[in-house]
């Protein structure tokens, strides 16, 4: 995750955000320590960092574990995906 931050960085970016389905993952398996580790290493680099997601739980988990994140960025829709065949 680091690697693509510092692209963003040096590519002029004002802000970087953990997405979604990583953030949803980790979040769901109790790792938010590593959605802080990530909020802590984009911010580190002068640019506000954020935490994607697409179930309304894993911006709940932040809060709860105290992540200073800067924004979140939650999709507005349902995860119950249809799979066409």
């Amino acid at each position: 995750m680091t690697g693509d931050v510092k692209k963003a960085v040096d590519g002029g970016a004002v802000g970087a955000f953990l997405i979604g389905n990583v953030g949803d993952l980790w979040a769901r398996n109790d790792r938010t320590d590593l959605i802080g580790k990530v909020v802590d290493f984009i911010r580190s680099n002068g640019i506000i960092g954020g935490v994607g997601g697409h179930n309304l739980e894993t911006p709940m988990a932040c809060e709860e574990a105290g992540i200073d994140a800067d924004f979140y960025m939650k999709t507005h829709h349902s995860t119950q995906y249809s799979i066409r065949m």
